[in-house]
């Protein structure tokens, strides 16, 4: 747990915070695939299209994946059930 929490000298970053950027855009992707809409997408696009634009720099930053293994399984769970509904429609 202390691997996934800790940076790494050479980028700066660690193992927790690739995930957390990671799972970022693979959600807003399953959550736009499955509903049309997601936090960060511009409501008010004009053009009639049937999959709104991914704003991926609209994204939250950080929270506790970055340093909780359980929340970051919890997520990974969430985000393969959104998979999974999509199968299914």
């Amino acid at each position: 747990r202390v691997v996934f929490r800790s940076a790494c000298p050479l980028i700066g970053a660690s193992i927790g915070q690739h995930y957390r950027h990671s799972m970022d855009h693979i959600e807003l992707a399953a959550l736009v695939a499955s509903t049309g809409t997601a936090e960060g997408i511009n409501a008010n696009n004009s053009e009639n299209i049937s999959t709104p634009p991914l704003h991926y720099d609209l994204r939250v930053r950080g929270g506790t994946l970055e340093h909780d293994m359980d929340e970051s399984r919890k997520r990974i769970l969430s985000v393969m059930d959104i998979f999974q509904d999509l199968e299914l429609k």
